[in-house]
């Protein structure tokens, strides 16, 4: 059957929308899913089911930040009051974030790592165009480094007591770091960050746009600069990201309550 005539159920609320590039980021919550069907939302496979009774959607957005930023958009076009979106997937982690394969980081923010200026061999952040590529819930204007809702955190954090995971900054590359001077001069520019990834910032200016909370939360697979990751230690990464989230998906009650707090502030969202 053709992907346009697949019939995309409607989202009973609530409803979680997990977004990951590859089918070995959520292989496990797909095999979980109780009563699972698949259909397509904007060409992209998508799978409907529910989890410990939470309904539950699962879309492969492909690698890279224009298939996660299109996905995502045809998601929010189709399913307009999905209660949160969660980028899962994997991650390298950063020398100085402590973190080793198999641990798991939630992102307080994403920057895009490789956007900016190169004047006279030197590069400079995209401030000086003065041109923000969106803006905040409260309207700042915003250029590389994207904030998540505090919302969807706290819930993770209350439902986990803070254990299982680390929560900091996160780069979206178009490039991964396969050098260690790579990952170290992407520290040295953006600060203390945890992890690098391919597609979360992209995911999180759509929501953004939108109006919609998001979450991200990856499993760390390799140090960054250090390539190819080990088939088991990437296999281990997109473990235990989605042990983490299935731990996390059965008290769904906090996660609501915790997202109605913010409910009002996103929906001032500028368009």
């Amino acid at each position: 059957m053709s992907p346009d005539r697949v019939s995309c159920p409607d989202l009973p609320f609530p409803s979680l929308a997990v977004v990951a590039a590859v089918e070995k980021e959520v292989d496990e919550l797909l095999r979980a899913l109780d009563a699972p069907r698949e259909g397509y939302v904007g060409r992209r496979r998508v799978f409907y089911g529910s989890l410990q009774g939470v309904h539950l959607l699962i879309l492969l957005c492909g690698m890279g930040m224009v298939n996660a930023a299109q996905a995502t958009t045809a998601l929010l076009e189709r399913h307009p009051r999905v209660s949160l979106v969660i980028s899962l997937g994997t991650a390298g982690s950063y020398p100085s974030s402590g973190l080793d394969v198999g641990d798991v980081a939630v992102a307080t923010e994403e920057i895009y790592g490789d956007l900016g200026l190169r004047k006279r061999g030197r590069w400079s952040t995209l401030e000086p165009l003065g041109i923000p590529l969106g803006r905040s819930p409260e309207g700042r204007p915003l250029f590389h480094r994207l904030p998540l809702p505090a919302a969807p955190r706290r819930w993770i954090q209350e439902v986990l007591r803070g254990g299982s995971f680390r929560a900091g900054p996160f780069v979206t590359v178009a490039r991964v770091s396969a050098s260690p001077w790579r990952a170290q001069a992407l520290e040295k520019r953006w600060g203390k960050i945890l992890a690098e990834n391919m597609e979360g910032a992209a995911v999180v200016q759509v929501c953004l746009h939108y109006g919609v909370p998001v979450l991200e939360m990856r499993g760390i697979s390799n140090p960054a600069g250090c390539r190819p990751p080990r088939p088991q230690d990437l296999n281990r990464g997109a473990l235990r990201a989605q042990e983490t989230l299935m731990e996390a998906i059965s008290d769904t009650a906090s996660l609501l309550g915790h997202i109605s707090e913010d409910d009002e502030r996103w929906e001032r969202n500028p368009s």
